[in-house]
C-alpha cells in the first residue's frame, strides 16, 4: 500500500504547479517567436527586406529576453523539485534546496540585469 505525506503531497502539487506555470510562459514566449521570426531573426541583416523589419524584429527580440530566463528558471526549479522527491538523504536534500537557491538568486539578478539593459536601449 502507498502511504504518501502531506509533505509529499503538498510537494507534488507545487511541482505540477511549476510546470503548468513554465507551460503558459514557453507559450507566451513562443507567441512573440514567430512573429520575431517571420520579420527575419536568424538572418543577416543584409538579406532582410523591407529594412524596417529590422527593428521591429529586435522590439520583439528585447520582449523573448526576460521571457526565456523566466523559463530557464522555472525549468530548474521544476527539476529541482523533482529530484527532491527522489533523493532519500537529507544531505542530497540540502545541496539541492541550495542549488534552487542560487538558481533564484542568479535569476534575480540576470533579469534586473536585462531590464536595466533593456531601459538603456530604450533611452538611447
Amino acid at each position: 500500500m502507498l502511504d504518501t505525506t502531506v509533505e509529499e503531497a503538498h510537494a507534488g502539487a507545487n511541482w505540477a504547479s511549476l510546470t503548468g506555470d513554465l507551460q503558459a510562459v514557453i507559450f507566451a514566449e513562443m507567441m512573440v517567436i514567430i512573429p520575431e521570426v517571420q520579420l527575419g531573426a536568424g538572418r543577416h541583416v543584409q538579406y532582410i527586406e523591407p529594412k524596417t523589419n529590422v527593428a521591429r524584429g529586435l522590439h520583439l527580440n528585447f520582449v523573448t529576453q526576460p521571457l526565456c530566463l523566466i523559463a530557464l528558471m522555472l525549468t530548474k526549479l521544476s527539476v529541482g523539485l523533482f529530484l527532491l522527491r527522489l533523493t532519500p538523504s537529507k544531505r542530497h536534500t540540502r545541496v539541492i534546496w541550495g542549488i534552487m537557491a542560487f538558481t533564484v538568486a542568479s535569476f534575480i539578478g540576470n533579469f534586473r540585469t536585462s531590464l536595466y539593459l533593456h531601459s538603456s536601449a530604450i533611452v538611447l
